[in-house]
């Protein structure tokens, strides 16, 4: 059988491993060039590709028997009304319709939701796959029935939809680690419904489930996860808040869901059974916190980062401003949750007496697997030298890839100024080009267009892989070469003359308060509750200048 398996994650990896073994031919898609080489192990074809690229999604279908649909939006990316209405979209409604336009006649398998019952059948005694859906227009259960419908209007009696539970196993963090995560950094406060039954299954039975579908041609509507009740939410979580000596949660019920039995009777039924799934228990007396799991996180980013820093503070010979007792300028401790107190990362001033000025910021939280680092090189206030911004970041919201950003962030406007665009950006066009269009590099937009007005054209942003982000080095080098030529030389004498006319220092300013604000970065929303608002005010203030 000849199988396309649509977003290879947690699921979608562990089913190509298994059915490639069975002997099938597995095509298996990510959105993400880095991941590839992993995912070439498990599969005999990998396509890159998103689930609104509908010519890609079908070229990869041609052929198939059987497709499986097991993209879906990142938890992390969940915590938020903005943050689903930003993503579910794409990631339910657009495969769907792309997978839908796919020709012939292929199994149809999707990985749905219990949430498109919201509390619409809490009325009930049991919910099964036959009681009402919720009306609410939340992205998450609205998206998820909508790419319902779009399924079952292309694939009819093809078609196999699991409305699954909270998928655990695998790479997916301990329970307890997320309730950690909840209150170090989303401060407490989670959009989930306090009084919901906390519903799980596991991976490896969603991939048998899958694999018993595609054996035995099941098909319908079948809800996905134990048939024991759980404990709810709140209890549960705040007992195991409780263990590690912290305050309850707070729920703000905004996806609402079941609080009455879910029924698997239907799934049952087929002859399907669950061999790996494990209803959550509330902790016993005595019990004690569960130990924190860890992960190992890549240091390629800060190595990548500080080689700059340490060359850049040499080439210009800078001094280091400390705190009032020899440390950073700015230690960072985290404000809250399980971490409280405890160091977490610094601001690191560099100066000259000509003004230029470069801040070293670091966040690492290992318990979380997050390691950031940027280096912002800040010219004079009446200077026309652009800043140089380099930037990496690896944590649970980029699943074990690097974020990666660089650029000559300019003192004047481009489009106003071209002599000065060229001379600055013209000798980055093929490091940049290059850089981006390496094998495991995927270049992204990764600011929204407010940000990238507050940025140059010749940003390069990319999601990479550790290995792939060693070979961005030279790109770096690249951008580093011309930012220190420029602050040794200067600008050509013309190219100066022609943007004197400015107010370098008052455009500066204005820019940098745009370009630090919470208003067009949420990364400070973030930092507020990591380190509090009172320091992450300050860390503001020390960018902004």
């Amino acid at each position: 059988m000849r199988v396309l398996i649509v977003g290879c994650g947690l699921v979608g990896k562990e089913l190509a491993r298994q059915l490639r073994a069975d002997g099938h031919h597995v095509t298996g898609t990510t959105t993400t060039p880095a991941k590839v080489a992993a995912l070439s192990e498990v599969c005999d074809v990998v396509a890159v590709l998103t689930g609104a690229e509908a010519g890609k999604v079908r070229a990869a279908a041609e052929g198939a028997d059987a497709i499986v649909v097991t993209a879906g939006p990142a938890a992390a990316q969940a915590m938020t009304i903005e943050q689903r209405q930003r993503t579910y979209r794409q990631v339910l409604v657009d495969t769907a319709e792309s997978v839908a336009s796919v020709p012939g006649e292929p199994h149809l398998v999707m990985l749905s939701s219990l949430s498109v019952y919201g509390d619409a059948a809490n009325h009930l005694d049991r919910i099964d796959e036959s009681a009402p859906l919720t009306t609410s227009e939340d992205p998450s259960p609205a998206r998820f029935q909508e790419a319902e419908r779009t399924y079952q209007a292309a694939a009819g009696d093809r078609l196999t939809i699991f409305r699954c539970a909270d998928i655990t196993g695998g790479d997916d963090p301990p329970i307890a680690d997320k309730v950690r995560m909840a209150h170090q950094v989303l401060g407490g406060s989670v959009p989930f419904h306090d009084e919901a039954l906390f519903y799980r299954v596991h991976m490896l039975d969603v991939v048998e489930a899958v694999k018993y579908a595609l054996d035995h041609d099941v098909h319908g509507v079948f809800n996905l996860t134990h048939a024991e009740v759980p404990p709810r939410m709140q209890p549960y979580f705040d007992a195991l808040s409780a263990l590690d000596g912290l305050p309850p949660l707070t729920y703000r019920n905004e996806l609402r869901a079941p609080t009455v039995p879910v029924s698997v009777d239907a799934l049952l039924a087929t002859g399907f059974e669950f061999t790996h799934t494990e209803v959550e228990q509330m902790p016993g007396a005595g019990a004690v916190a569960a130990p924190r799991v860890a992960p190992q996180v890549d240091r390629t980013g800060q190595l990548l980062v500080t080689a700059a820093l340490e060359r850049i503070n040499a080439a210009l010979g800078l001094a280091e401003e400390t705190g009032a007792d020899g440390d950073a300028a700015l230690p960072l401790h985290a404000v809250g949750g399980p971490l409280d107190g405890q160091r977490i990362g610094e601001f690191r001033v560099f100066t000259r007496p000509d003004g230029t000025r470069v801040v070293y910021s670091r966040l690492s939280i290992d318990d979380f697997g997050m390691d950031t680092h940027q280096v912002y090189g800040f010219t004079a206030a009446g200077s026309a030298i652009p800043h140089l911004f380099l930037d990496t970041a690896i944590s649970p919201n980029t699943e074990g890839t690097f974020h990666f950003g660089l650029d000559l962030a300019p003192r004047v406007d481009l489009g106003a100024n071209l002599d000065y665009a060229l001379a600055i950006y013209g000798p980055l066009d093929e490091p940049r080009a290059a850089a981006l269009s390496q094998p495991g590099v995927m270049p992204v937009p990764s600011l929204g267009p407010l940000q990238w007005t507050l940025r140059s054209p010749w940003m390069a942003a990319a999601i990479v892989a550790p290995e792939d982000l060693k070979r961005l080095g030279a790109v770096v080098d690249a951008y580093v070469d011309q930012w220190l030529a420029l602050m040794s030389g200067g600008l050509p004498a013309d190219v100066a003359d022609s943007v004197a006319w400015q107010d370098l220092p008052q455009r500066d300013r204005r820019s940098r308060e745009a370009m630090f604000s919470p208003r067009t970065n949420p990364v400070w929303t973030l930092l507020d509750r990591l380190v509090g608002a009172e320091t992450a005010g300050q860390m503001r203030s020390m960018l902004v200048g």
